[in-house]
């Protein structure tokens, strides 16, 4: 992030704009751990078995569809539209 701060000085470009596509994959990675976190050995199994479908495994290995941008935002959203209340 030195590097962008140094790009900012040095061509006068917002610093916040340069950072902008690491903050939103660091959020959608964070999504995914916060899924992780909350899943049993169960949930992984089933995680496992849904990534095998045919056509699934194909989507995520075979194409340029960014699965980990899509997933966060998809998670992000089940979060906003079932809230988690407190533990």
């Amino acid at each position: 992030m030195g590097v962008f701060a140094a790009q900012s000085i040095v061509e006068g470009l917002d610093y916040e704009k340069l950072l902008k596509d690491i903050v939103n994959k660091e959020n959608a990675f964070y999504e995914i751990r916060k899924s992780f976190d909350e899943l049993t050995n169960k949930g992984y199994d089933k995680l496992l078995s849904a990534i095998s479908f045919p056509g699934v495994k194909q989507l995520i290995y075979y194409t340029d569809l960014n699965v980990i941008k899509y997933s966060g935002r998809a998670l992000r959203l089940k979060s906003k539209l079932f809230k988690r209340g407190p533990k």
